[in-house]
């Protein structure tokens, strides 16, 4: 705008941004931004990229320290409580932050971030991106108690009688099993739990073969770090095709990149093992039938299409 700085401009967007997204700098980062495909500007000359917009102004919000403006300088008496520092978690107390409500957050984890930090791999989400934005939130007066487990170290009767209103988000941290015989053997983790060992910094020896079920983010990052921590060769396998993998694109791409191998329309039937140890994977190979629930082509088993794959680690994934 005439007599506007570039400056000027780029403060008043990000206060635009920060009145709804209290993370714009990691939203920028791992929003898989779905309205870019539908946006009816690719029939001109492209999708509006609001996906690096967002990451531009929320760098530019930490670079300058910009601080959201509150709708109010009066504190109200109500005390709120919010357990779990997660996306959830974090959003109720900015926004009760801002309307000026004193929120204590109460997080199991020894950081805030929730998946965000124990479930997306630094390479995509910069630690100190996660803490910078975290610490916004803090300054607005939001007291953080980490390493506090409601029901364990706080009974939640005391919460609910000291605070007008307790927000629980406390994420969805357990992986979903395959249902398969064979899965509980020791080198076999879910996607989730992987990640959040990884993530925290506990030593994981993948070995060489490392197997990834599924289609989504998970899987891909499961996939990635485990080519990271050395492993030889990783292969993703998918009971769909690509065309339906959830998956953020880019990401899909990159995983390609990195020599990372991708089986499509193969399913686990069964794991294989010596004692303990899980030494391969039975699969089956599927073909796509009718739409499911989901609006994807149900994956139909093959029949006598069944082999077996090596691994040294197994990593499901698929929710």
């Amino acid at each position: 705008k005439k007599g506007r700085t570039w400056d000027e401009s780029y403060t008043q967007a990000w206060h635009i941004i920060a009145e709804k997204n209290p993370l714009p700098a990691v939203c920028g980062r791992v929003c898989p931004h779905p309205c870019e495909d539908n946006c009816n500007r690719t029939k001109k000359d492209g999708a509006v990229a609001i996906n690096n917009v967002e990451r531009f102004l929320g760098d530019y919000g930490i670079e300058k320290d910009l601080k959201p403006k509150k709708l109010t300088e009066d504190t109200r008496p109500e005390k709120i409580a919010v357990v779990g520092a997660g996306p959830a978690g974090l959003s109720a107390a900015y926004h009760l932050a801002l309307r000026g409500y004193p929120v204590t957050v109460y997080e199991a984890f020894k950081k805030g971030g929730g998946m965000l930090r124990y479930g997306i791999p630094a390479y995509r989400l910069p630690r100190d991106v996660l803490d910078k934005e975290i610490q916004r939130i803090a300054d607005l007066g939001v007291e953080f108690k980490y390493e506090t487990i409601i029901g364990r170290d706080i009974p939640y009767d005391k919460l609910s009688d000291e605070c007008k209103a307790v927000f629980v988000g406390i994420g969805a941290h357990k992986g979903r099993e395959l249902g398969v015989e064979g899965e509980d053997a020791e080198n076999v983790y879910t996607g989730v739990r992987f990640l959040n060992m990884v993530n925290s910094g506990n030593p994981v020896e993948v070995g060489d073969k490392v197997i990834v079920i599924g289609g989504g983010d998970t899987a891909v990052d499961a996939a990635r770090i485990s080519k990271r921590l050395g492993a030889k060769e990783v292969t993703i396998l998918y009971r769909r095709t690509r065309e339906e993998m959830p998956a953020i694109e880019e990401e899909i791409d990159e995983t390609l990149e990195e020599g990372i191998k991708v089986e499509y329309l193969v399913a686990p039937a069964e794991v294989i093992r010596d004692g303990n140890r899980a030494t391969g994977l039975k699969c089956i190979r599927m073909e796509l039938g009718e739409p499911d629930e989901s609006g994807r082509r149900r994956p139909v088993p093959i029949e006598d299409s069944d082999f077996v794959v090596e691994a040294t680690m197994i990593i499901p994934a698929i929710s």
